[in-house]
């Protein structure tokens, strides 16, 4: 008597993690599918001009992480939209990059990048949605790609940009510019041009937090870099005017 109940119990248990499974699955393929078509409309539409969106993007690729991270039933549903999605792995791959794959399977180029990026705000404990204003702050994708794998974060490459820039006590230049980003206790970037006679005509400005991060990120790498050389890493051997020259170029490039 008291086995049959068991088997009553046990057999209940598993028509409930059955009905389980196929909800999340079907939940996970819906969300999936959801974003594939909004991957394709960015890449017709919106690909050359907007980052932004692509944050976005992969903000939605974090979401399902954490959506299947929650319990074990979720992780199965996960497995089933991955074994129907018929995609095939060279190696080993973590949680975040099947989910990467999945949602820009038209794009494997960038798969690396992308996954590396999502591991890189996981190991952080940023949640999807910080994640746009956590990336903007890095300066990009790119850039969190890049100092994984130097070893630095981008915050300690930024870091070494402002203790750069504090150590410099010479102005290279003063300017009076007339433009609209160019307000008081601004930060602003200027692009110029150096003419023939060396000298830089300033033809536009622009106040942005990004690009000031992604400025202070490669300056940053520069004093690393030429510490690294001199073997000092408090003393670069370049000056900060030719570190400022540099990262303006790998900015603008």
């Amino acid at each position: 008597m008291v086995q049959k109940k068991e088997e009553k119990i046990s057999a209940k248990t598993r028509k409930i993690a059955r009905e389980q499974k196929i909800h999340f699955q079907d939940k996970l393929q819906k969300k999936v599918n959801e974003l594939q078509v909004q991957v394709l409309n960015w890449q017709s539409n919106e690909l050359r001009t907007s980052n932004d969106r692509l944050y976005e993007l992969l903000a939605g690729c974090l979401e399902i992480s954490e959506f299947v991270n929650e319990n074990q039933a979720r992780m199965f549903a996960f497995s089933a939209v991955w074994s129907k999605s018929e995609l095939k792995l060279a190696g080993k791959s973590s949680m975040i990059g099947k989910v990467v794959r999945l949602v820009f399977r038209e794009r494997p180029h960038r798969w690396s990048a992308y996954s590396r990026v999502l591991e890189a705000a996981i190991g952080e404990h940023i949640k999807h949605a910080d994640f746009v204003a956590w990336i903007k702050e890095k300066g990009g994708i790119e850039e969190v790609r890049l100092d994984g794998a130097k070893g630095l974060t981008s915050a300690e490459f930024r870091d070494l940009g402002q203790n750069a820039l504090a150590q410099n006590s010479k102005e290279l230049a003063k300017v009076k510019v007339i433009h609209e980003d160019v307000q008081r206790g601004n930060t602003v970037l200027l692009l110029g041009h150096v003419d023939n006679d060396g000298n830089v005509l300033i033809q536009s400005a622009l106040s942005s937090t990004s690009l000031e991060n992604q400025f202070l990120v490669q300056l940053g790498r520069k004093a690393h870099q030429s510490g690294k050389k001199s073997g000092a890493p408090s003393s670069p051997a370049l000056t900060t005017e030719d570190m400022l020259k540099d990262a303006y170029e790998d900015a603008s490039a």
